[in-house]
């Protein structure tokens, strides 16, 4: 039986073996334009079967995640479905921070839909996984839409830096281009929790992965490795020297325990503020006990936008509980 391929392959045959016999007639001697026909077919077959197919996926994704090992990465259903789950929760995480940055004065406002990640396709024999970002257009009516507009985004900027993480990553290092690149902090860091989240474990079967975007589908994209992951994570524990010292009074509506990461929300004057915990492990769980939906006061070192006074990113010493979470959940009532 005949497969769909074969019946575009056949149809693109015709094409070139057509040219092939005028050239053919003008040259009967020649068998150079029939060796040529074949050679193209081979080249034109493989756009057809794995080229364009990639290319009708990154058309349709806002990032497409190609997967590579040395082992054979046979998409199995528990592959595929983990490879999937670890994707969509990374990028989930990303919209989830900027969600929580950018509605900090709109505590009501409920998760968009636009900003959900959906798989948009998948190509088996590259391993390469498709994810667009929301549903499609905004509707203008909406009185979020404004912005709604600025989160998605946000969220498609902080996928360029991850696309792009892998080239600058020179010699076990970040490149200083980094920063000047995204100059916010605070969206630098979640770029690299991102990045270091996607980076391949050292227990999973994949051992690198390159990430494209439809705007940026350079086919010389570096990859993340293991060894960039450690790089990263160790990015991620790095200190960011600052002199600016302070102390903030908002609400913690998430925390991301494994990065040690939440947004301060309802911040007076600034709005919300991203934050990491800086405290040693031995206080870590004290700290964080009771702080999810709590009133809560951080202090310590905090970092802005070149230029700008804003906080933005706040790297937390300690930790003090205002309004515990149940009286907290009473007063929002």
């Amino acid at each position: 039986m005949t497969t769909w391929t074969q019946n575009l392959e056949e149809t693109v045959d015709i094409f070139l073996n057509g040219l092939a016999d005028l050239h053919r007639e003008h040259d009967p001697d020649s068998t150079f334009y029939a060796s040529l026909a074949n050679s193209y077919k081979k080249e034109i077959h493989k756009l057809y079967r794995e080229d364009l197919a990639v290319a009708s996926l990154l058309d349709t994704s806002h990032l497409v995640a190609h997967y590579s090992s040395e082992l054979d990465l046979n998409p199995t259903f528990s592959l595929v479905s983990s490879l999937c789950g670890h994707l969509h929760g990374a990028i989930t995480n990303i919209a989830e921070s900027f969600f929580h940055l950018r509605s900090a004065s709109t505590e009501k406002v409920k998760w968009p839909k636009e900003l959900t990640p959906q798989l948009s396709g998948m190509v088996p024999g590259n391993l390469a996984l498709g994810v667009r970002i929301g549903t499609g257009e905004i509707a203008q009516h909406d009185l979020f839409a404004d912005e709604l507009q600025l989160m998605v985004d946000d969220v498609e900027s902080a996928l360029d830096g991850v696309a792009k993480i892998g080239e600058l990553l020179q010699n076990g290092e970040l490149s200083p281009r980094f920063k000047d690149e995204y100059q916010d902090p605070a969206t630098r860091d979640i770029i690299l929790a991102a990045a270091a989240n996607l980076s391949p474990s050292s227990r999973g079967l994949v051992q690198q992965v390159v990430f494209q975007q439809k705007n940026n589908a350079s086919q010389n994209q570096a990859p993340l490795t293991r060894e960039s992951g450690k790089v990263l994570r160790q990015e991620l524990r790095r200190p960011e020297k600052t002199a600016k010292k302070g102390a903030f009074s908002g609400l913690v509506r998430a925390v991301d325990l494994d990065t040690r990461r939440f947004t301060l929300r309802k911040v007076s004057e600034w709005g919300s503020i991203r934050c990491i915990f800086r405290t040693p492990s031995e206080q870590r769980a004290a700290a964080l006990e009771g702080i999810l939906n709590a009133s809560v006061k951080v202090s310590g070192a905090y970092e802005t936008a070149p230029g700008k006074d804003t906080p933005r990113l706040m790297h937390v010493h300690e930790i003090d509980i205002i309004t515990p979470a149940a009286e907290q959940n009473e007063l929002d009532l």
